[in-house]
């Protein structure tokens, strides 16, 4: 019974990453020319999804697809037009430098491999980055809530004032009222009564100067007679 699982195991492992040839794959120089590698993004956060397409030559009829990450085969994909796509999950385990190649089968069914493509380095985000946009954006919220807050009080404190002055204006009787008016205008009138006679009398003050009187004085001449000489 083991053994059926060990058989089972090494066919799973020959399916998956073929013959110990495959192994040599991302190693080898090979005779055809080598495909594109595009990647949908090289530096992204924890979690995403990438595409990884390699894209050989128009001319070439290409047999299968390989994929390599960091000198090693990852995944084989029969081909079914001029390119093939491998997905990668943005982990720190999947984070490296891929490349990709294809292989042909000639009329003899000999199989010839392709160069390698130009490697391309997938790298994650930093974690503190994404942390600090997070504080910021949670800050900006906060402070716009706590001014959104202090805005609609102070409105409602206006309002409440407001009606409470009114309220209080409607509640005073009449007769007080009446009375505080006929108190404001009697102390009115006498203000102005002490103005106008403290008017009055600065001007007779001012209208009756001192006058000096001026006296003549006449005095008595005695006229000289002549004596006989």
């Amino acid at each position: 019974m083991n053994l059926f699982w060990v058989l089972c195991a090494l066919l799973a492992n020959h399916w998956c990453l073929g013959d110990d040839k495959d192994s040599e794959l991302c190693t080898s120089t090979g005779e055809l020319p080598a495909p594109d590698l595009f990647l949908n993004a090289t530096s992204v956060p924890e979690g995403e999804i990438i595409a990884v397409l390699c894209t050989a030559p128009s001319e070439v009829m290409v047999t299968r697809f390989f994929f390599c990450k960091d000198g090693a085969p990852i995944s084989f994909k029969k081909a079914t037009s001029q390119n093939a796509r491998y997905i990668v999950n943005a982990l720190p385990k999947n984070t490296g430098q891929y490349s990709c190649g294809y292989q042909q089968k000639d009329a003899k069914n000999q199989e010839k491999t392709s160069a390698l493509s130009v490697a391309q380095d997938l790298i994650l985000q930093s974690g503190s980055n994404q942390k600090i946009i997070y504080g910021v954006v949670g800050v900006t919220i906060l402070v716009l809530v706590l001014l959104i807050y202090l805005l609609v009080k102070k409105v409602l404190c206006r309002q409440l004032s407001s009606r409470q002055d009114r309220v209080n204006t409607e509640h005073i009787p009449f007769d007080y009222v009446e009375e505080t008016a006929v108190k404001d205008n009697s102390r009115n009138l006498a203000s102005e009564e002490v103005q106008y006679a403290t008017l009055m009398g600065l001007h007779q003050t001012v209208r009756s100067p001192h006058r000096n009187t001026e006296t003549t004085t006449y005095a008595s001449v005695t006229p000289l007679y002549m004596q006989p000489a």
